[in-house]
């Protein structure tokens, strides 16, 4: 079901307009996250509120990343083979630039 997310995804950005989007990838998100909104703000042409700043760094305090522990999962703990995972999700992460996890 994913898979055809993702091909559904693929198609509506190959035919609109790729201003519309903006990507974010989620180790940009962890790493720098007022960086990442700021940038999102930016993109779509958006006001930037300095008071986001300290609200986003009051909601990070709230919701640390791990707060709930550390959630460590594998395809192989699913039953699923990373060769197939690979093959059809090929034409997404090629498109994104995203690297196979080791």
């Amino acid at each position: 079901m994913l898979c055809h997310w993702t091909q559904n995804a693929i198609k509506a950005r190959r035919d609109c307009n790729d201003k519309q989007f903006f990507d974010l990838y989620y180790q940009d998100l962890i790493k720098d996250p007022k960086g990442t909104i700021r940038n999102i703000y930016s993109y779509f042409n958006y006001d930037y509120d300095k008071n986001l700043d300290q609200k986003i760094k009051k909601w990070l305090d709230v919701n640390s990343q791990h707060k709930h522990g550390i959630h460590r999962y594998s395809l192989e703990q699913f039953c699923l083979d990373p060769e197939k995972i690979k093959s059809r999700f090929d034409e997404y992460m090629k498109m994104f630039s995203i690297p196979i996890e080791q």
